[in-house]
């Protein structure tokens, strides 16, 4: 589906979560250049705003600014009351973070958090704009899994089980939505060079440039269930999928722990 034809349908609003930075900051960017009006979520509120500025110079005619951390279970519903009125059709569901380390020295909040919004966002997400949608007949809703999503990486557990999780809901969101008009896709990204990787405690060499994976992903919305952004996406994809799991979840953890650039507690 072109941009053009995927703003006449979805449009004229757009939904970002983690707009402040990374893949939802350039999606933040990408959407405005094709003339949607756009609400940015995330909890940087100074980060929000620089975002905004940015949009507003690429061309979006309207852009509003939520600060949220979705993690909270509350927060979707307040969020999305405050923005009941307007006719948002695509949401770009990008918030997410991740941990990194050996699962016996993990920190109980911070993988707690991490499931609360890699998990518990992405379903309240999912089912809120689903009731909302499903009179309208049309939608497009992009969830974040990962190259990580396919298969258990040690060192990085938890944080796999949850891209897991998002992908396989988005495989079957997207059968189950299809016949109401509302397109799904799940995303899963491989290396990407963004501030995520710092965050988690990462230090790749390899990576794509976020603003083309931003591009890829919503080029494929209304095309497909999933995507692998970007050249390091798809040479991900070739090079470990016809690879038993067992073999997958070897090789991801060696290259897990060959990148990680931390080991206390985050």
């Amino acid at each position: 589906m072109s941009m053009n034809k995927q703003f006449k349908r979805y449009g004229p609003w757009a939904v970002v979560t983690g707009a402040s930075e990374g893949i939802g900051r350039s999606g933040v960017l990408e959407l405005a250049r094709q003339g949607y009006r756009i609400i940015l979520v995330a909890r940087s509120g100074a980060k929000l705003q620089a975002a905004a500025e940015l949009a507003t110079k690429e061309g979006s005619p309207e852009v509003r600014v939520i600060t949220a951390n979705l993690a909270k279970e509350d927060s979707i519903p307040t969020f999305m009351a405050e923005i009941a009125e307007l006719d948002y059709g695509l949401v770009f569901h990008a918030a997410g973070l991740g941990t990194t380390g050996p699962w016996a020295e993990s920190d109980w909040a911070a993988e707690e958090n991490q499931w609360a919004l890699n998990t518990g966002a992405t379903w309240r997400m999912a089912h809120a704009v689903t009731q909302r949608w499903k009179g309208r007949r049309t939608g497009g809703l992009v969830l974040f899994g990962s190259f990580y999503s396919f298969q258990g990486v040690p060192n990085q557990a938890h944080y796999a089980a949850t891209k897991a999780y998002v992908q396989t809901l988005a495989e079957g969101l997207h059968g189950d939505l299809k016949p109401l008009g509302i397109d799904v896709l799940s995303a899963a990204p491989g290396p990407v060079r963004t501030p995520f990787l710092e965050k988690a405690g990462l230090a790749s060499p390899m990576g794509d440039n976020v603003d083309v994976v931003a591009r890829d992903i919503l080029r494929a919305l209304g095309r497909k269930a999933t995507v692998r952004p970007g050249f390091w996406g798809k040479m991900m994809g070739l090079l470990l999928g016809p690879a038993p799991r067992r073999l997958r979840t070897a090789i991801m953890g060696t290259i897990s722990r060959s990148i990680s650039v931390r080991t206390e507690k985050p």
